[in-house]
């Protein structure tokens, strides 16, 4: 066995990465969805704003940049924050670590004989690497 550096990624900030982007990013895109199929008839144009939903990170900011409702911008910054927080832990995650382990060298086990030499004899020695 040798003890090697080994670049493993963080499945921890992949995982959680992975799973709050989809989620984040997949309630805007139902909502947009749902939108874009009902038949809108909204004078202040919200209907058309939903369609940014689709982009992500940037969706959310846009549609509260158009829409000046009552909720006021704070939950689509909090939802984009969430999708960016999300990309984010899974890039850092995929970037990963080095990590010391312990591995079969390259060529396997290995067995060598050489000349022994002793002050009273002589003959041959077996050695082990693995």
């Amino acid at each position: 066995m040798q003890l090697t550096k080994v670049h493993k990624p963080r499945r921890g900030l992949v995982t959680g990465g992975a799973i709050t982007f989809g989620v984040s990013w997949g309630i805007a895109a139902s909502i947009s969805f749902i939108l874009g199929t009902s038949t809108c008839s909204s004078s202040n144009g919200s209907c058309n704003s939903a369609d940014y939903l689709w982009i992500p990170i940037a969706g959310p900011l846009v549609v509260a940049a158009k829409d000046s409702g009552s909720d006021g911008p704070g939950i689509f910054i909090l939802w984009s924050a969430a999708q960016a927080a999300g990309v984010i832990m899974f890039i850092v995650g995929m970037v990963g670590h080095d990590v010391m382990e312990y591995r079969v060298a390259k060529n396997g086990p290995t067995l060598t004989l050489s000349p022994l030499l002793a002050r009273e004899s002589t003959g041959l020695g077996l050695t082990a690497r693995w």
